[in-house]
């Protein structure tokens, strides 16, 4: 706790012309030596007093805090006056380099006995843990002589997630489902092997879905009906490799990956799927079996939202053994990954044929700003630019010889804009569920 003198100025216009004075009147003198003891033994009551009040006042805040990276939140702290008296206080959190502040410091007074709230409103800049923080707590002293600052260390845990806000509000047509608005909820009949109803034979019916009990009891053929399996098991895969750190559009890959993973959970769980996790680098570093429910989303987002890119290049080889022995049954693969390296491609490209027969595989790959055809899009106007054009049509053909080896080998590949992850994600998986591919 520091200690600050305050109204110095006071003090010393009342000091200086007694000491002038005292150099030629013993009277004064006197008067001074009195008047500064008598000063002096106020400014010591004051400053006890104030070291009292200053202990009875605590902060607290909740246990977890829970915030959206890049949106505004508040933390509710509380201050606690264990004293008789009520107390003007001045307070302030010290946020880490990682938040925004929107409040500077504000005061309040906290009656005795008593506990006050104060939401400490700001914006966290990046995800991750934060486990603790430091607050200053000011007051002035009963005769206003001292003012008192202290910090106190706040036992919480705030937990900053993706931002999957700005992804929903463009996938409103897909997670909507309200009235007569959005993407529904629907049956989808076909090939699917869960009962549904029974209806009238109709002839050309295969004698395989002939229910036979219900011929004999009626009398006249009848037809089984199934609909598509509603269970599916969904996982999105997403590469924490060194270019998940690349930065496109002011916001680093990683991020676009697990927006789009989570808001491919949500349109899952509209769809009645199982949904999964897993994130890799060198080897499998988090793996969440496919559920559903409220509770497994959340299980996911505690997951996910400390991951960070880590300087290594990814092991693909060591990710699909991983897949080919948890994985029994077949499943949506959902590959968040960068394959613009050409070694890495290749490796990609020789080790999915371990589980893409067993697996439906569809591989969303970020690509870069300016790939694409040499001849598509505004006149070149420099020489340089025509390099530039160049580089990206050699690049952008690489990734197109590279779909369709992948192609063969029955995985399905796009090459998507970052900003279009999520939209790019769920359009696909929608169509693959509607062909009936899984």
């Amino acid at each position: 706790m520091k200690l600050i003198p305050r109204n110095i100025i006071i003090w010393t216009a009342v000091l200086l012309p007694f000491s002038a004075a005292a150099m030629h009147n013993a009277a004064a003198c006197a008067f001074l030596v009195s008047a500064f003891l008598i000063l002096l033994a106020m400014a010591v009551l004051d400053f006890l007093f104030l070291s009292r009040s200053m202990r009875k006042i605590s902060v607290e805040a909740p246990e977890i805090s829970r915030f959206s990276l890049l949106h505004e939140s508040q933390i509710d702290f509380r201050l606690l006056n264990t004293g008789d008296s009520p107390a003007t206080v001045r307070f302030a959190a010290l946020m880490p380099s990682a938040f925004k502040n929107v409040e500077t410091d504000f005061q309040t007074v906290v009656p005795g006995a008593s506990m006050v709230k104060a939401g400490w409103r700001c914006i966290p800049q990046e995800r991750g843990l934060v486990s603790s923080l430091r607050c200053i707590v000011e007051m002035n002293s009963m005769i206003g002589l001292w003012t008192g600052r202290a910090d106190r260390n706040v036992a919480t845990e705030i937990r900053i997630y993706p931002d999957i806000h700005s992804e929903r509000k463009g996938l409103a047509a897909y997670l909507l489902n309200r009235n007569f608005y959005g993407v529904h909820v629907f049956k989808m009949f076909g090939q699917g092997r869960e009962f549904d109803k029974l209806r009238d034979y109709i002839h050309g019916d295969s004698y395989n879905i002939i229910s036979w009990k219900a011929t004999a009891r009626k009398s006249v053929p009848v037809s089984k009906v199934f609909q598509v399996e509603r269970t599916q098991e969904i996982y999105a895969i997403m590469d924490t490799g060194r270019f998940s750190g690349r930065t496109t559009g002011g916001c680093a890959v990683i991020e676009r990956y697990l927006s789009s993973a989570l808001v491919l959970g949500l349109a899952a769980e509209r769809q009645g799927d199982l949904f999964g996790l897993m994130s890799f680098d060198k080897k499998v570093e988090n793996f969440v079996r496919a559920r559903n429910g409220k509770t497994h989303y959340n299980s996911c987002r505690e997951a996910v939202f400390r991951l960070k890119p880590k300087p290594v290049s990814p092991d693909y080889h060591a990710l699909f053994s991983f897949i080919r022995t948890r994985l029994r049954r077949r499943a949506m693969l959902v590959f968040l990954t960068d394959l613009d390296d050409s070694v890495l491609a290749e490796s990609f490209a020789e080790g999915i044929g371990l589980i893409s027969r067993q697996h439906l595989c569809l591989v969303l790959s970020p690509s870069a700003p300016a790939a694409g055809p040499m001849f598509e899009g505004e006149p070149v106007k420099s020489v340089d630019e025509i390099y530039g054009r160049l580089a990206n049509h050699m690049n952008w053909a690489d990734m197109m010889i590279l779909k369709n080896n992948l192609s063969k080998r029955g995985v399905h590949f796009q090459l998507v804009k970052p900003d279009d992850l999520g939209r790019s994600a769920i359009a696909a998986y929608l169509q693959i569920k509607e062909r009936q591919l899984i």
